[in-house]
C-alpha cells in the first residue's frame, strides 16, 4: 500500500513502528477439513425440517457447536436456543 502511494520507507522502520503501536500481522491459516461425512454412526432424523416458526415457548430447542482458535489452543463452544423467542437457554465449553 505504501509503494502504491509512492511513500518511501524501510522495512525496519515499519517493523519498529508496528512494535511501538502493538500492531501484529495476521497470518492466513490453511483450511483444514474437520468433518467426516462418510461415517457409520447413526444419524438422527430431521424432525424440524427447517420449520423454524414455533407458536409456544419450550416446544423446540436447537443447538450448535463451534470451535474458536485461541492462544492456548482450540476452545469448543455450544449454545442452546429456544426457537420461540430465539432466547439463549445456555452455553457451555465441553
Amino acid at each position: 500500500m505504501l509503494k502504491k502511494k509512492k511513500v518511501s520507507c524501510w522495512k525496519h522502520r515499519v517493523a519498529r513502528l508496528m512494535r511501538k503501536h502493538h500492531i501484529r500481522v495476521l497470518h492466513n491459516r490453511k483450511y483444514r477439513v474437520t468433518t467426516d461425512s462418510n461415517h457409520r454412526y447413526p444419524v438422527a432424523e430431521n424432525i424440524l425440517n427447517r420449520k423454524f416458526a414455533v407458536s409456544k415457548p419450550n416446544v423446540c430447542w436447537v443447538s450448535d457447536i463451534t470451535y474458536i482458535s485461541t492462544r492456548e489452543g482450540w476452545v469448543y463452544l455450544t449454545v442452546v436456543l429456544n426457537l420461540f423467542n430465539r432466547e439463549g437457554l445456555g452455553y457451555g465449553f465441553p
